[in-house]
């Protein structure tokens, strides 16, 4: 569905675009026009669909962005638009529009997303292995939604993650020691949950850390000290778990701390 346009240096073959072609961008418009999500009757131009509510497209008319609230009383399924068609998709944002069902997994199919978010929502069903494809995702959102099930510990090939909230839903097990591997990441929000066990040791890796919130869940153990060496850390949440011992002496010398 794209061409690829390229230019020969020294013998070696650059690719400079991927343009994409008509059939492509028929594709991206029957998906927009058949998700049923957007009144075509209000649209200013309903011929142009980069000029509708919510979306953008880059200069050769493939949408790049979808930034949509609507909101339907009886819930309409995320799989309704048909995500793997967006191939230059690179922010998804459905924030508090009643979205309901599982989320498809198809979602693994948006090669340049970098921002998703499908929060303030009804989506119920597991966290899908495919959302590991999305390598240059760098926020993730799916707070306060109806989701079960454990974190995939697939999640660690999302390298370039600086922003998971998983909060307020209905996750269990134990939090995964390999979340240790995004080492970007800046926030880590799993607030109000199931999750239980203590505290991975591995994630006092996470040298970028500055907000970590883990309250409301059935953490036990006690609170390492080794939070200490969280020295970006600004805000911690450990309320309303089961911890036992003290809270240790070496917090007071996090010295970036201003909220626990």
């Amino acid at each position: 569905f794209f061409v690829i346009r390229s230019v020969v240096i020294m013998g070696i073959t650059l690719d400079l675009e991927a343009v994409p072609t008509p059939s492509q961008l028929h594709l991206e418009e029957n998906a927009i026009l058949n998700s049923g999500w957007w009144n075509t009757s209000e649209s200013e131009d309903s011929h142009d669909i980069c000029s509708w509510y919510g979306i953008s497209c880059n200069d050769l008319g493939s949408i790049t962005r979808i930034k949509y609230q609507f909101y339907t009383p009886t819930g309409i399924p995320l799989a309704t638009l048909n995500l793997s068609v967006f191939k230059n998709l690179e922010w998804f944002e459905v924030a508090g529009s009643g979205l309901q069902g599982p989320i498809p997994p198809d979602i693994g199919n948006l090669p340049k997303l970098t921002h998703l978010d499908l929060s303030y929502n009804s989506l119920d069903g597991e966290i899908p292995l495919a959302l590991a494809n999305l390598s240059q995702l760098e926020r993730l959102d799916l707070s306060k939604n109806e989701l079960q099930g454990s974190i995939p510990p697939e999640l660690l090939f999302l390298k370039s993650l600086t922003w998971l909230d998983l909060s307020y839903n209905s996750l269990d097990g134990e939090i995964p020691p390999a979340l240790a591997n995004l080492t970007q990441l800046e926030r880590l929000d799993l607030t109000k949950n199931k999750f239980q066990g203590c505290i991975p040791p591995e994630l006092l890796f996470l040298k970028s850390l500055t907000r970590l919130y883990l309250s409301n869940n059935s953490l036990d153990g006690e609170i390492p000290p080794a939070l200490v060496n969280l020295i970006q850390l600004k805000t911690l949440g450990l309320s309303s778990n089961k911890f036992q011992g003290s809270i240790p002496p070496e917090l007071l010398f996090l010295k970036s701390l201003t909220w626990l």
